[in-house]
């Protein structure tokens, strides 16, 4: 055991060894715990799209889709988000594990405990709107994001199926107004006896859904008519964002129509 002591000592003297200051390892704790925090924040904006997405969802309309209600629901979860907060919940317990009593924890746990962060912090990004708002940036910066969601605008934009979305553009008379689709087509709105739910306010520039009956390629006759958003907090205007949307339609039929083309 000398020799051995001997030997380390020797090599400490001739290598020049010497401690390493304290401030590198408190930098390095402090990055970890860093990159954790910044891992269940990022976690929790996830789930504040999650929680948006599904509660702007429209739940029963599955039938005019010829679906069953099991279909719909495996159409409708927001997989890419759900990943995105499974990766990041990984994340945190890596870097979890590296911290001072990390490798005392169970992983379960620390993901539990992780997971259980990012709903609540997500649950309070969501009522302050971060949810819409994330999810309308990545839909109008990312075009490949569309592939990994159902398209709201393409499961209202099926009058043929009585599902009918758009902007009031003339607002004189409550029973028989005009409507502008999100592909820029005309409609006008027979909506005498319709029920209007939600927060919808009949007014020129309003965004609505509508669910009803195609009459001729100009009328569609109201059953019910619902805002744009169901839920969600911070919302952006209405005329705005509905530019947005067309810009969006327009995009994606040139995009659909150059692939059929190459097909």
């Amino acid at each position: 055991m000398d020799k051995l002591t001997d030997s380390i000592i020797n090599k400490i003297k001739k290598e020049k060894i010497s401690p390493a200051p304290k401030w590198i390892f408190l930098a390095k704790d402090y990055s970890i715990w860093t990159l954790f925090i910044m891992a269940i924040i990022i976690g929790g904006l996830a789930f504040a799209v999650i929680l948006f997405l599904l509660t702007d969802n429209d739940w029963d309309i599955y039938k005019h889709l010829d679906k069953s209600f099991g279909e719909y629901l495996l159409l409708s979860l927001p997989y890419f988000w759900i990943i995105f907060l499974g990766l990041f919940s990984t994340v945190a317990l890596y870097n979890y594990k590296y911290t001072k009593k990390g490798y005392r924890r169970s992983p379960h746990l620390i993901i539990g405990v992780n997971i259980l962060a990012s709903v609540v912090i997500g649950t309070v990004f969501f009522y302050a709107g971060l949810g819409l708002k994330i999810e309308n940036i990545f839909a109008d910066n990312f075009p490949y994001y569309r592939n990994f969601t159902q398209h709201k605008l393409d499961v209202w934009n099926n009058p043929e199926r009585g599902l009918l979305s758009g902007v009031i553009t003339k607002a004189d008379d409550k029973d028989s107004f005009i409507l502008k689709d999100f592909e820029g087509r005309m409609w006008e709105i027979q909506a005498g006896g319709a029920f209007w739910g939600g927060r919808v306010i009949f007014q020129k520039g309003e965004r609505i859904k509508i669910i009803g009956k195609k009459k001729s390629n100009s009328i569609f006759s109201a059953r019910q008519i619902r805002p744009w958003i169901n839920r969600g907090r911070g919302m952006w205007k209405n005329s705005d964002r509905g530019k947005d949307i067309m810009k969006e339609t327009r995009r994606r039929r040139v995009v659909n129509s150059e692939r059929a083309q190459a097909n």
